[in-house]
C-alpha cells in the first residue's frame, strides 16, 4: 500500500518524500474512499530528509491514481514489543537458524547478546528452571528524555493514522448511548502459547498549532494526566481509563504539533499471571 500512496504523493509534488503514516477511511459523503498521508520531502541530491510535516488527501473519486482505487484493509506493522529468549524451556536462538538470526539481530539493536543473557538466566535460576524469558522493551509516559519522546511521539503518530476506532465513534455513542453499545477500544494484542500483552487506548488527536515550545525545532513536552477508574469494554480482557498522555512536538519555527491520546492502558500476561500498567508502554523497535 505505501508504495503506491509513495509514488502517487512523488508525482503530486514533483520529487521525493518519506511518508510517515497513512490512513484510508471510507467517506460517506463523497461515496469513496479518502487517503491522508503525512510526509515530509526528501532532497533529492543530498538524500536529506526535511524537518517539516505535511500533510496530503486525496479522494479517490477524484480517479487521478488508478493504483489507489484498491484498497486493501492488511497491514503488516513494523513494530515489536518483545523478544523471546526461553519458551517453554527452549533457548529459542538455538531452536533454529531463522530464530537465531532474527534473535541476535533484535537484541544488537540493542546492545545485547542473547547468548549472554541465557548464561545470566542460567547461572541465576538454580533449581527453579525458567521456562519463559522475555527481553521486554519499555518507555516510560513520563520520561522526560528527548530521545523517549520522540520515540513515543512517531509511535503515536503512526497509530492516529491507523486507528480503527476514532473520537468520532465516541462522540456519537455519547450522543447516542441508549440507542447503541460501547464503541470498542483500538487494542494491539501480541501473544504465544505462554505470553500475551494487550495495549489498549480510546482513540487519538493530532494536531498542528501555531505556536513555539521555547526551544529548538524537533524539541518535545509532555505532560499525563490519571484516573484510576477503570471501565469494561466489549473486550473482555481490556478495561478503559479516563487518562491522557498529552506529546507536543515543534515541527518549525511556529508551528508544533500536538498528538493527544486518552485512555491509554497496557496489560501483560505471563503464564497465570496479569500485570495492569497504564502507565508504561512498550517500546516498538524498527526491524
Amino acid at each position: 500500500m505505501y508504495s503506491n500512496v509513495e509514488k502517487a504523493l512523488e508525482t503530486e509534488v514533483g520529487g521525493p518524500v518519506e511518508i510517515l503514516y497513512v490512513s484510508i477511511t471510507f467517506d460517506v459523503d463523497e461515496e469513496c474512499y479518502l487517503y491522508t498521508c503525512l510526509y515530509n520531502l526528501v532532497d533529492s541530491d543530498t538524500g536529506e530528509v526535511g524537518e517539516e510535516d505535511y500533510e496530503w488527501t486525496y479522494y479517490t473519486s477524484e480517479g487521478t491514481y488508478s493504483s489507489l482505487e484498491s484498497v486493501s484493509e492488511e497491514e503488516e506493522s513494523p513494530y515489536y514489543p518483545v523478544i523471546p529468549i526461553r519458551v517453554a524451556g527452549t533457548y529459542m536462538a538455538d531452536a533454529d537458524e531463522e530464530y537465531s538470526s532474527e534473535i541476535t539481530q533484535a537484541c544488537g539493536y540493542l546492545g545485547l547478546d542473547p547468548d549472554d543473557i541465557e548464561d545470566a538466566i542460567a547461572d541465576d535460576e538454580g533449581d527453579n528452571e525458567l521456562e519463559d524469558a522475555y527481553v521486554m522493551l519499555g518507555v516510560s509516559v513520563t520520561t522526560d528524555s528527548q530521545e523517549g519522546l520522540e520515540y513515543l511521539y512517531q509511535y503515536f503518530l503512526y497509530q492516529w493514522g491507523n486507528s480503527s476506532v476514532t473520537k468520532s465513534d465516541w462522540e456519537y455513542y455519547v450522543l447516542n448511548q441508549e440507542d447503541v453499545t460501547v464503541p470498542s477500544m483500538n487494542v494491539i494484542t501480541m501473544q504465544d502459547s505462554n505470553y500475551k500483552m494487550k495495549l489498549g487506548w480510546l482513540y487519538i488527536e493530532s494536531s498542528l498549532i501555531e505556536g513555539d515550545l521555547g526551544d529548538d525545532v524537533n524539541y518535545l513536552t509532555s505532560s499525563y494526566s490519571t484516573n484510576d477508574g477503570l471501565v469494561p469494554t466489549s473486550d473482555e480482557d481490556i478495561s478503559y481509563s479516563t487518562n491522557s498522555l498529552v506529546i507536543k512536538k515543534q515541527v518549525d519555527s511556529t508551528t508544533y504539533r500536538k498528538i493527544t491520546i486518552y485512555g491509554l492502558v497496557h496489560y501483560n500476561w505471563l503464564e497465570a499471571m496479569r500485570f495492569t500498567q497504564p502507565w508504561m508502554m512498550h517500546s516498538t523497535m524498527m526491524m
